[in-house]
Parts: C-alpha cells; sequence; structure tokens
C-alpha cells in the first residue's frame, strides 16, 4: 500500500488540480455466523471480506472539494482482492483512487462556483429592502390567548400531571 500510495501520489501530482491529501484504511474482515434454534444448528457460515477507503483532498486546506455540501465527494470505497497478490490489490487501489480523483475534481469546481456566486449575491443584495410599512391588525388575538391560557389551565388540571400521578417520584 505504500508504494501504491507513493505511485499515485507522484501520478496525480502532475495533474492540473493534484491532491493535496491522499490516504487509504484498509479493512480486512473475517466473520462467522452462527444460527439455532431449539438447541439445534441451523446456519454455520464463515466468510472473509476485504474493502478500502479512498480518502483524497484537492484543493486546499481552506477550500477543498469537501467543502459545505461536497462533503461526501472525499471518500470512494470498494472491496479489495482476499489474497496477497500485491499487482492485484495496487490495480484496485489505483481504480479507487482515479474514480475518487475524477469526482474530486468537478466538485471543487462547484465549491469554488458556489463560493464565488454566494458571495457575489451577499456582497450585491441589500440589507433591507424599500418598501412602505404595512400592518396587519389580527382581531383573533386575544382569544387565542384565551384558549393558550385554558389550555394551560386543563394541563395542569388534568391526571396525567405529574403532582397528580401517585407513582411518580420526585427526587430533591
Amino acid at each position: 500500500m505504500q508504494s501504491e500510495i507513493a505511485r499515485a501520489t507522484a501520478e496525480l501530482g502532475k495533474t492540473e488540480q493534484p491532491p493535496y491529501y491522499l490516504g487509504y484504511t484498509v479493512y480486512d474482515q473475517d466473520f462467522v455466523v452462527l444460527v439455532g434454534a431449539y438447541g439445534s444448528l441451523l446456519t454455520n457460515a464463515s466468510a472473509q471480506r476485504r474493502f478500502a477507503d479512498v480518502n483524497m483532498r484537492v484543493g486546499a486546506p481552506e477550500l477543498d472539494n469537501t467543502h459545505g455540501q461536497s462533503r461526501p465527494s472525499g471518500v470512494n470505497s470498494g472491496s479489495l482482492p482476499l489474497g496477497n497478490d500485491a499487482d492485484a490489490i495496487a490495480r484496485v487501489l489505483w481504480e479507487l483512487t482515479d474514480r475518487e480523483y475524477k469526482r474530486a475534481v468537478p466538485s471543487l469546481l462547484n465549491v469554488r462556483t458556489n463560493t464565488a456566486v454566494r458571495a457575489e449575491e451577499e456582497d450585491k443584495s441589500p440589507d433591507f429592502s424599500k418598501r412602505n410599512p404595512r400592518r396587519t391588525l389580527r382581531k383573533h388575538l386575544p382569544q387565542r390567548r384565551l384558549i393558550a391560557r385554558r389550555g394551560k389551565e386543563r394541563s395542569r388540571d388534568s391526571p396525567e400531571h405529574s403532582g397528580n400521578i401517585p407513582r411518580c417520584i420526585t427526587r430533591r
């Protein structure tokens, strides 16, 4: 894996938008599933799986492809060969790395575009709009207050209120 990460970093370092961070995480799992019922074994299965996460950041630490809504673009996962064939593992790691790079670069472009557009809109938009003040009178406001007050009274008097429940324990 060390040689593959060095090779991928060197290859992608020649591109227009080289990654500033590249990391691999490999999970190698062996597991057994046993299912039984009424004292007998129904299923006895074992399996092994190996998969990798490729973490990549393109751009700069201040603003990269994982900024804001683009956070999922920083990770790509896939299955790895189970054997110890270094060439086969390297090929799959490169495929995952290449796929992530091809996702990260457009994502960085979207992040930069959204950041520029948002800043431009904020700079051009007024803090307040110039309109005549609008007044609204609500005739039902006192009635709403009465309903709210009656609701509070009912909740206090109801048997569900914690003060009226004998099994409710209060600690002081």
